[in-house]
């Protein structure tokens, strides 16, 4: 049920433009708009921005349990020490 829109100035596929350095290719400029290459870039788009959102889900949770690691040892501590007095 996806509803691809149309691309934007800041969506486009890649042309397929031949160029010997980097520096001087315009990646900007799209010559192809046919839809296989579109949909074939959208695909590859959506997948990068759901491994990018399992990466940050992924980072977010390790921080999450390494700080409630170190709570529980700082509530471990302060158990031991309240009570030896």
């Amino acid at each position: 049920m996806d509803n691809e829109q149309p691309p934007t100035n800041h969506e486009r596929a890649p042309s397929k433009i031949p160029c010997n350095n980097l520096n001087t290719c315009d990646f900007s400029d799209t010559t192809s708009n046919n839809p296989s290459s579109y949909a074939s870039f959208a695909i590859r788009r959506r997948r990068n921005q759901r491994r990018l959102r399992h990466i940050t889900i992924n980072i977010m949770n390790q921080s999450l349990i390494n700080y409630l690691r170190l709570r529980l040892v700082e509530i471990a501590k302060s158990a031991n020490l309240s009570n030896n007095i």
